[in-house]
Formats: C-alpha cells, sequence, structure tokens
C-alpha cells in the first residue's frame, strides 16, 4: 500500500519539474590565485552548455562575488601566498549565503592529513591539481545537482511548514469562530428560554393585578355595609357580638387594606422584573438598533436588585445621551458584567 503513495508523491510535476530546472544549472565560482589555472578550467569545460564558471583570483574578494553569484559549486585552491584556502573554507562554512554550498578543496599535495583537516573545515570533495576533465565534470555535476536538489527540497519543506502554519491558523480560527458561535446559541436559546418565562410568568400577574382595584372596591362596599349595619343595629344579637369579639373585626378591617397594599407593591414588582427580563434579552433587537442605554442600565440593576440590598449604596447620574446604535443584549451582558464585578469587589471589601 506504501508504494502507490511514493510513486505519487515522486510524480509531482511541480517537485519534478523544479528539480529538472535546477540540475540543468551549473555554476561553479574558481578561487584560484593562478589565472593560467583558470583558464585551464574554462577550457574543461567549454564543450558543457550547462556548465559556466566564474574566476575570482583575489580571496579576500571570494565570499562578495559567492553571494552575488550564488554558485552550485566553488572550486577552492588550498594553498594560496595572500590567504589560506582553509581559513577562506571556514568564512564560507560560517556565512548563511554559503554554508551549504559544495566546496571541492584544488590542491598540488595528496597528503592525508591535508585532505582531513579540509574535511574537518567542512569541504564536500578533494581533488588533486590539475584534475582529469572527466572526473572534474563528473564530480562537478554530482555536487551541484545534490546542492539543488538539497534547495528544493528546502524550498518545499519551508512552503510545507508555512502552509501547515497557516492551516493550524486556520484551524485555530475556526475552533474559536465554533466556539463563539455555540455561545451565542446558548445565550440565544437562554434568550428565548427568559422571554418565554416572561411571557408566561406576565400574564397571571397581569391577571392578579388587574383584579386588585375591583377586588378593592368589592370589599370596600361589603366594608361599608358593615359598618351601615353596626350603626343601625347598634345592639346586635349576643351571638353576633361574641363572634365580632372572637373574630377581632376592626383588625380585620384595618389590615385589609394592607393587604391589598403589599399584594399590589409585590404585583408591581414581578411585572417590573419581567419587563426588566425582555429588556435584558431584547430578542427582537438581535440586530444592530438605536436603543436607549440607560433603559439597559436600569433593566440589569433591577435583575441584580437582590445583591444590591447588602448595604451597596447605587448613585445614578445620567447624562441626556442621544440614542446609542449597537446590539442591545451584547450590550446589557456587558452591563452586567461591569456592575456584578464592582458588587464582588465591594463585598470582598467589606469582608477585610
Amino acid at each position: 500500500m506504501l508504494l502507490p503513495n511514493l510513486n505519487m508523491q515522486l510524480a509531482s510535476p511541480n517537485l519534478l519539474d523544479e528539480l529538472k530546472l535546477q540540475t540543468e544549472d551549473v555554476k561553479i565560482l574558481l578561487i584560484d590565485d593562478q589565472a593560467i589555472f583558470g583558464e585551464a578550467i574554462n577550457r574543461m569545460i567549454a564543450k558543457e552548455p550547462d556548465i559556466t564558471c566564474n574566476y575570482v583570483n583575489d580571496p579576500s574578494k571570494a565570499l562578495q562575488s559567492a553571494i552575488a553569484i550564488e554558485p552550485t559549486v566553488i572550486l577552492l585552491d588550498l594553498i594560496m601566498p595572500d590567504m589560506d584556502g582553509l581559513m577562506l573554507l571556514r568564512w564560507f562554512r560560517s556565512h548563511q549565503s554559503t554554508r551549504e554550498v559544495p566546496i571541492i578543496m584544488l590542491s598540488s599535495k595528496e597528503e592525508p592529513i591535508l585532505k582531513a583537516e579540509a574535511f574537518a573545515a567542512g569541504a564536500n570533495d578533494y581533488l588533486i591539481k590539475l584534475p582529469d576533465a572527466i572526473e572534474l565534470i563528473a564530480r562537478v555535476r554530482y555536487h551541484s545537482k545534490a546542492y539543488n536538489n538539497f534547495k528544493a527540497l528546502s524550498t518545499a519543506t519551508a512552503t510545507a511548514k508555512l502552509q501547515a502554519q497557516e492551516l493550524e491558523n486556520t484551524l485555530h480560527k475556526l475552533q474559536t469562530t465554533q466556539v463563539q458561535l455555540i455561545q451565542t446559541e446558548k445565550m440565544s436559546s437562554l434568550g428565548r428560554m427568559v422571554a418565554g418565562l416572561a411571557h408566561e410568568i406576565n400574564n397571571p400577574v397581569s391577571f392578579i393585578h388587574g383584579n386588585f382595584n375591583y377586588l378593592n372596591e368589592h370589599i370596600h362596599t361589603i366594608l361599608r355595609i358593615v359598618d351601615i349595619y353596626q350603626k343601625e343595629y347598634p345592639e346586635a344579637e349576643q351571638l353576633i357580638q361574641d363572634k365580632i369579639g372572637d373574630i377581632d373585626l376592626d383588625f380585620i378591617v384595618d389590615d385589609f387594606q394592607k393587604i391589598i397594599s403589599s399584594m399590589r407593591v409585590g404585583t408591581d414588582r414581578i411585572k417590573d422584573i419581567i419587563l426588566s427580563l425582555r429588556n435584558f434579552a431584547r430578542l427582537d433587537q438581535a440586530d444592530r438598533k438605536a436603543v436607549n442605554i440607560h433603559e439597559g442600565i436600569e433593566s440589569t440593576l433591577s435583575l441584580l436588585n437582590h445583591r444590591l440590598k447588602q448595604e451597596i449604596e447605587i448613585v445614578k447620574e445620567y447624562s441626556n445621551l442621544p440614542l446609542i446604535e449597537c446590539y442591545a443584549a451584547q450590550l446589557n451582558q456587558v452591563f452586567s458584567n461591569i456592575i456584578n464585578n464592582a458588587i464582588d469587589v465591594l463585598l470582598e471589601n467589606k469582608k477585610i
């Protein structure tokens, strides 16, 4: 099962074309203090159309020339009067632009110690002056092809890493978006549930609240009849007198008013909470809309009233602000977070 995948990768037209183009381009940088040797190398490669040679006889300009020419192979003389070839080799290996370029050392001496030093300093090959043309061309092409393949692989690797990083960033953005969508959906579901509960609670509360006036009138009517009865028949039967004494009629008459008033206050509070819930959720204002942010603050304070009763004083200083175009539900959530955090800090300071 691995062979088909491997063949598919090797058959990638872009990579093969890139490698083919790069392996056909052989660019030599020859560094030698003897011009006659440079002419000899040029004669050896004269019939090779795919090979070009750039000659430098000044070692001090070698590194600058290598950066400008971008050779695929460097031919470097080991022994030169002005600069040691090994020192120049170390310079090439320490510079970013020439660190990986294949370097073939050239020397008239075939001493194992010199070869060992050259390879230890980073040389890729070692040839004796004047090398055979066939061997020189073969080695130049071999190292050039290896270097071009290395560059192509490095470019492909860097591209793959960049694509992987971009893919990772895209995946991270998708995950973040997914979390935001889930959170938005949760808030939307919560808002719909709150709005539904507010609607369901509002109906019976409105029914109760709306009947208080009738209840109050009926009770006052009954109490007036009782009052008239007491005035017309001051001397009631003993049984009635005893019953009035048992139930404390005066207290009941007086307490009726307090009960009605308390019930009215309670239903008013429930209606305010329901209105605050609906304003806070603002499902009917999911899009940007011009709203009065003071209403959002008031709704938030109303919902947090249970936390504000702990010896916390609210001072309101509202300016005459115009309507603000915004996402009302999200803005109310911000108000809620800010006020909740402020309450937490105040309560924490009181503990200290």
